[in-house]
């Protein structure tokens, strides 16, 4: 004989509702109640039902549920955004250092000005460019200036014994 937890001979939903949860959430680990399930029509004892998408929005049931949209309808799908990720972080060196620049940025445009840019990796002579210049064998371009201070470090006062 075989009896359901809340102690009948038949499995119903309302006697599946009172288990709380056999499933769990794969991107957060909280649980998903199993009332979710059956409120939305959702077959309980299908243990792939929280990756399936019934209504083909490309949205999971468990993206749905913690989302708290309708799992069975198109129209009502969590944020796009939700979907995002990271795949990867690349980095890629900046080989270019601003050495100087001619000209007194409080007096002359920017546009007026010429600028000192080293390649640090193609061992070539400095560059001299104005604004809208490429650097020569790159694809990048000298688009902006912007002066900016740095504040000077405070200099700790050192004192030696005697």
């Amino acid at each position: 004989m075989i009896v359901a937890a809340c102690g009948s001979l038949f499995l119903a939903a309302t006697c599946l509702s009172a288990e709380p949860a056999r499933y769990k959430d794969s991107l957060t680990g909280r649980e998903i109640p199993d009332a979710w399930f059956l409120q939305n029509g959702l077959p309980l004892d299908d243990p792939k039902v929280p990756l399936q998408d019934p209504d083909q929005d490309g949205f999971t049931n468990e993206d749905e549920w913690r989302e708290h949209t309708d799992p069975k309808n198109k129209e009502s799908h969590p944020a796009y955004h939700t979907k995002l990720f990271l795949e990867r972080v690349e980095e890629v060196a900046f080989r270019f250092v601003f050495m100087a620049y001619g000209g007194d940025p409080a007096k002359d445009r920017p546009e007026r000005m010429r600028f000192q840019i080293d390649k640090l990796d193609l061992r070539q002579p400095s560059d001299f460019l104005a604004l809208g210049d490429m650097i020569p064998n790159t694809k990048y371009k000298l688009d902006k200036f912007v002066q900016k201070f740095a504040p000077q470090p405070r200099l700790a006062k050192t004192t030696f014994p005697n």
